[in-house]
């Protein structure tokens, strides 16, 4: 019996592990949007897909879907390197911080190629630029607004100033009952 492998680009949001060697991810994909998929063995120091599955990677990957709709990764090759966002502990932060809320707010597969974009240009400002408090504060701010605004939860024309912005976020993480 053959399988499809669908290759798609996606960033590791979580891991889980299990078993001798084994690992479920939750993986923010270009085409299927959140998946929970199994990579079987990639615990051992010998699996080649193994630095290509770390949380916070952007990778190319291959998934078997499986009968009862769970999914396999089979293949995995870190597209981007984006190191510099690790070595600067608040840019860090910000993007750990905006991955989870992404993470947390999703739910079930469902392509978004809007938050796909979103994601992959916050990693690209932050990787590149030594940013200050106050841009990295404007950049969450405007990030977050943008998101919850793609995802339903507030009418960003209503947000006017920083102030009003900041409300309407936390309003919304909080109704989102997060």
């Amino acid at each position: 019996m053959s399988h499809i492998i669908y290759q798609t680009e996606g960033i590791v949001l979580g891991k889980k592990d299990f078993g001798e060697a084994d690992r479920v991810l939750t993986v923010f994909t270009k085409e299927f949007g959140k998946i929970n998929a199994v990579a079987q063995g990639v615990r051992y120091i010998k699996s080649k897909l193994r630095y290509s599955l770390e949380p916070l990677s952007f990778s190319r990957v291959g998934l078997v879907a499986g009968k009862s709709g769970e999914w396999r990764i089979v293949d995995a090759e870190e597209m981007k390197n984006y190191r510099e966002i690790i070595t600067k502990p608040e840019n860090l932060i910000l993007f750990s911080r905006i991955i989870n809320l992404i993470d947390k707010m999703l739910q079930g597969e469902e392509k978004n190629i809007f938050l796909w974009n979103k994601i992959k240009n916050i990693s690209e400002i932050l990787s590149r630029k030594k940013l200050s408090k106050k841009e990295l504060r404007a950049l969450e701010i405007s990030s977050l607004l943008e998101i919850l605004n793609n995802l339903g939860y507030i009418d960003i024309q209503r947000c006017k100033t920083e102030k009003e912005s900041v409300s309407a976020i936390n309003k919304a993480i909080k109704e989102s009952m997060l």
